[in-house]
């Protein structure tokens, strides 16, 4: 909020009118006072000089800490959360303009290949889809970001999320995981894994891995738009279904391995293709029992699906 030279000289004459030197400090807790921007202290500050009675330097200290420290603190780390958030838009902002850079160049090749059309245009079309599906998830983690930073999602971001993809992580899901204790239904857990990910880590790098991580996170968000997803490790995701049989889950478990195993994930900057990248996955019904013992079923059975080749589910 701007400061008026009105509020500025307020401020100086509250200070002298309590005989409390003029330190930063001092002149800190006064325009907040003359300005009402902190009204449980202003209200503080007024019920204590009642009657003309001077706040002592002691007092002052007192309000300074009781009000002025936990708001900076605040405001500092919504300034930090800003600052995050500002970083992460240049982020997908450079990505955007690397997708887009790429379908010039495939626009450019297609020219040049004129005599082989038909098969130009194939790959053309395969390359203008996937720039299209992901241009489109740019664009939702674009309006999430600007969510966040217009503060629809509260003040700060929860701590709960993983900063990767935005999944809940293994805290986010603790009271998910405790209701399934006391609610006393039935439920499925799927645990889900990419295969092969430490070798693309080292063939392209840590950061194409976080791509693939995020693209695994969104196909299965596509596929279970009802269920909250949880970055449970590394690239391990789990996500919890209620009230369905837990073939009607296979069944959708298997859809999104296929549609992952389908994507072409290429790399930005070159337009290589990584090859085809799957995932596999462990699915277990629990009941009546600790989550826990559940959740190493789970992953017993991706372990399981994953060493007997992959792209698969098992349990």
């Amino acid at each position: 909020m701007p400061i008026t030279f009105d509020q500025a000289r307020k401020s100086l004459d509250s200070l002298e009118l309590q005989q409390l030197e003029p330190t930063a400090v001092n002149y800190d807790l006064a325009l907040t006072y003359v300005t009402r921007s902190l009204p449980e202290l202003s209200r503080e500050i007024d019920t204590q000089t009642d009657g003309g009675v001077r706040l002592s330097r002691k007092e002052a200290s007192t309000l300074v800490k009781r009000f002025l420290s936990k708001s900076k603190l605040v405001l500092g780390a919504r300034e930090k959360v800003i600052a995050q958030q500002t970083e992460q838009l240049g982020v997908l902002t450079s990505e955007a303009h690397q997708v887009t850079s790429g379908l010039e160049r495939d626009v450019a090749n297609v020219v040049t290949q004129a005599g082989e059309w038909p098969n130009a245009s194939r790959e053309f079309v395969m390359r203008l889809s996937d720039a299209e599906r992901e241009l489109a998830e740019l664009r939702d983690n674009l309006a999430k970001l600007q969510a966040r930073v217009d503060g629809k999602e509260g003040d700060l971001p929860s701590n709960s999320r993983d900063a990767l993809t935005r999944s809940l992580d293994r805290d986010g899901s603790q009271d998910l995981l405790r209701k399934l204790t006391t609610d006393g239904r039935s439920y499925v857990i799927i645990m889900f894994g990419l295969d092969d990910i430490e070798e693309l880590n080292e063939k392209y790098g840590r950061s194409v891995g976080d791509n693939i991580i995020n693209a695994l996170a969104s196909t299965l968000r596509d596929h279970f738009q009802e269920q909250e997803l949880v970055r449970w490790s590394g690239n391990r995701f789990i996500t919890i279904l209620k009230d369905i049989a837990i073939m009607q889950a296979r069944v959708i478990a298997e859809e999104a391995l296929l549609a992952m195993s389908q994507r072409r994930l290429r790399l930005r900057d070159t337009g290589e293709w990584v090859g085809v990248v799957t995932a596999s996955a462990g699915i277990v019904v629990g009941q009546h029992e600790l989550t826990t013992d559940v959740l190493e079923r789970a992953r017993a059975n991706l372990l399981s699906a994953s060493a007997a080749g992959g792209n698969q589910i098992k349990g």
